[in-house]
Order: structure tokens, then sequence, then C-alpha cells
């Protein structure tokens, strides 16, 4: 997984989150719940094997 994938997920399930708050809309609760789901999902996507590569690409630079 890449960190725009990651992010771009994120920042839909806010939105969706700020828009549910401000109506209480039932159709846009179940579009969070959905989107949560498939922020769940992406970091289940996101191991422990991503992460130490990760960390050794960042303190070997």
């Amino acid at each position: 997984m890449d960190s725009k994938t990651f992010l771009d997920a994120v920042s839909e399930m806010r939105n969706a989150q700020k828009e549910y708050f401000r109506r209480h809309d039932y159709m846009v609760l179940l579009k969070c719940k959905k989107l949560e789901k498939k922020v769940d999902e992406l970091l289940k996507g996101f191991t422990a094997t991503d992460r130490k590569k990760e960390d050794r690409t960042l303190f070997n630079q």
C-alpha cells in the first residue's frame, strides 16, 4: 500500500464523518461505516514488514 492511497481513504472518511455530524443523516452514517471499514482493511494491509522497511529507508537516508 502506498501512502497516497491510505491518506486519500482517511480524508474521504473524515469528510463523510464531518458531514454526518452536520446533518445526522442515516445514509451518510452508512457511508461513514463503509469508509471506516475500508480504512481498517488498509491498516491491516500495513504489516510489520512494511513498517520495518520504511524505518530502514527513513534512517538510511
